[in-house]
């Protein structure tokens, strides 16, 4: 996942770093902080929330220092585009499974805590005494017997 700043992520999305901040705080867009503590967004959460992103004005080098062609920064910048859209969609499926998860296991705790009732109902509903041979013999036996 790429991360950016909160500035950053204004700029990608095309609104006022008020609204995004405005968007965190209102919980629509989740935001981290890194080791030093700084805050930042990822773009999967922007692209999520916004649609897709605009495009950095800047020109990058490539290692060897020539600058890229339109052409190729244009390629890139596609590939990177649906690259961020492939980690969003991971990232909302791996949310998803966890949400399921979750459900599934509170379920089967659920379920547990029902079984254990109607065993508690069951032993109140039955007789559970044990039976000695003086209740099976009669009144009469068991006075003079």
């Amino acid at each position: 996942m790429t991360q950016v700043s909160i500035s950053e992520g204004a700029r990608l999305a095309d609104v006022s770093r008020s609204t995004l901040n405005r968007h965190i705080k209102e919980g629509k867009i989740s935001r981290h902080r890194n080791g030093s503590g700084k805050p930042y967004v990822e773009t999967s959460e922007l692209i999520r929330f916004y649609g897709e992103l605009s495009q950095p004005d800047r020109t990058e080098s490539d290692s060897i220092g020539q600058r890229r062609t339109t052409m190729d920064g244009q390629l890139l910048s596609d590939v990177e585009r649906e690259l961020i859209k492939v980690q969003a969609a991971f990232d909302a499926e791996k949310v998803r499974r966890e949400v399921e998860q979750e459900r599934r296991e509170l379920a089967e705790a659920e379920t547990a805590k029902w079984q254990k009732q109607a065993e508690r109902l069951t032993m109140l509903l039955t007789d559970q005494r044990e039976h000695s041979d003086q209740q099976k013999r009669g009144l009469w036996a068991r006075l003079f017997g």
